[in-house]
């Protein structure tokens, strides 16, 4: 996984959206890769921290692992 803020550059956003929650969710989808993408849902940015929802326990402490 890259970080996002090196993401957020490379982006093709439209016109208009410098809301920070949807930079970073759109840098998830990058930054996560298409598996892992495919089983987590960005839902929200909390004091600049993207809250990634997963639907087990595995997924979370697979993240949660990886959240560095």
């Amino acid at each position: 996984m890259q970080r996002a803020g090196s993401l957020i550059r490379k982006l093709k956003l439209p016109a208009g959206s410098d809301n920070p929650e949807n930079r970073a969710k759109a840098a998830w989808k990058l930054a996560a890769g298409a598996k892992i993408e495919r089983y987590t849902l960005a839902a929200a940015l909390v004091r600049n921290t993207l809250i990634i929802e997963v639907g087990d326990m595995i997924w979370q402490r697979q993240l949660f692992a990886l959240r560095h």
